[in-house]
């Protein structure tokens, strides 16, 4: 009876472990990340632009020495988030990420050269206004979008800062 009794406690706690683990520690980390980038960009819906790494003041976790990142953390409760990505030679990524850090989805610069235009963001919700260009549907309301660009070479950091300027988010009509 004591070792049935141990093998219903060990799997309880099995199961709240994975509870705890799988479902709600993902969903606290984002509220984390969520509010520092809210407050390092004045606000949700407003890009964030990170310098080259610093390993004495590390801003992502193990974040890319030979990467440059843009940030921005999306809140569609006011409508859908209009973002702009400045023009990039080379590797170039834009990741969606929900509110429990799934990536739903990663846009290429070929995503982007398809239509020569801004990416709208949207709920379920929502609908992107006519002519938005690439029109990515969240499955939740808040989350982070992730730019990221190769530094291949010192000369190459001026060009992908000069770049970087060109990212913006913002909440548009709709």
């Amino acid at each position: 009876m004591t070792a049935l009794l141990y093998l219903c406690l060990f799997a309880v706690g099995l199961g709240a472990g994975w509870v705890i683990g799988i479902q709600m520690l993902p969903r606290v980390i984002m509220k984390v990340v969520l509010q520092r980038v809210d407050k390092t960009a004045g606000g949700p819906n407003r890009m964030e632009h990170r310098g080259p790494a610093d390993p004495h003041r590390p801003t992502i976790v193990r974040q890319s020495p030979d990467l440059l990142y843009s940030a921005c953390a999306f809140d569609l409760d006011a409508g859908a988030v209009q973002v702009e990505v400045g023009p990039t030679e080379g590797y170039l990524s834009v990741a969606f990420f929900d509110r429990a850090t799934n990536n739903f989805r990663t846009l290429t610069p070929k995503d982007l050269a398809a239509t020569n235009g801004p990416v709208t963001l949207v709920s379920a919700r929502h609908t992107a206004p006519p002519d938005t260009g690439v029109v990515v549907q969240s499955p939740t309301q808040r989350g982070i979008i992730l730019i990221r660009r190769r530094i291949s070479t010192d000369e190459s950091l001026a060009r992908m800062l000069k770049a970087q300027t060109g990212d913006h988010c913002q909440v548009i009509a709709g």
